[in-house]
């Protein structure tokens, strides 16, 4: 079970992500490709549905193109 601050993390993260998704003009489906993650799994991450994998957490940021502090910098908890 996660602790509040948690909580507010991985919502927090889960928006950064759709936001540079977004911003980058990746649907979900071709995100989904080029990160090699499950369309599944990058939607809960998203809606901040479940924690995130570091693995996922760095496919994702190489699949974005940008530096993986540019994920979590800012997110106060």
């Amino acid at each position: 079970m996660l602790v509040e601050g948690e909580s507010i993390f991985i919502k927090a993260l889960g928006q950064r992500i759709a936001f540079y998704r977004e911003k980058k003009g990746f649907s979900l489906i071709d995100f989904s490709a080029n990160a090699r993650i499950e369309v599944e799994e990058i939607v809960a991450y998203e809606n901040g549905r479940r924690s995130i994998q570091i693995e996922d957490f760095l496919k994702i940021a190489n699949a974005l193109d940008i530096d993986a502090s540019q994920l979590i910098d800012g997110i106060v908890l």
